[in-house]
């Protein structure tokens, strides 16, 4: 599959490039929000690993709409990995009207590795049965 993984932190975007390669994705990243959209519409990933508070105009829950809003991207599944607590990082996206339906699962950080890999093989198997 071929995976975008929206994350301001070096560290945590290294690690999740490295897993996800070693287990046989193809990995593209943005460290912006503005970024993300425009690698959306550009690569046209399978599946979108997305960090809710990025460092410039747009924050994750911004760009999950404006995902939301563009027939282009719209389909293309989000993960969201937030420091937050899950529970919190709900309350805020429906406050911010990201329609959470849009957003298939919402990770702690820092990600752990099997849960990355799962989540991810299940989306794969979920695409193929689509296909």
């Amino acid at each position: 599959m071929k995976i975008l993984v929206i994350e301001d932190d070096p560290l945590v975007r290294e690690s999740m490039e490295r897993m996800l390669t070693r287990a046989g994705h193809e990995v593209c990243w943005a460290a912006t929000g503005t970024r993300g959209l425009a690698m959306m519409r550009e690569e046209k990933p399978d599946l979108v690993f997305l960090d809710l508070i990025l460092g410039d105009d747009m924050n994750g829950w911004e760009l999950a709409r404006d995902k939301r809003d563009d027939p282009e991207i719209a389909a293309i599944p989000a993960i969201v990995l937030t420091g937050l607590e899950p529970r919190a990082a709900r309350i805020r996206g429906e406050f911010h009207e990201s329609m959470l339906s849009e957003i298939l699962l919402i990770m702690s950080k820092p990600p752990a590795q099997g849960a990355i890999l799962k989540a991810v093989e299940h989306i794969g198997a979920l695409k193929k049965l689509c296909a």
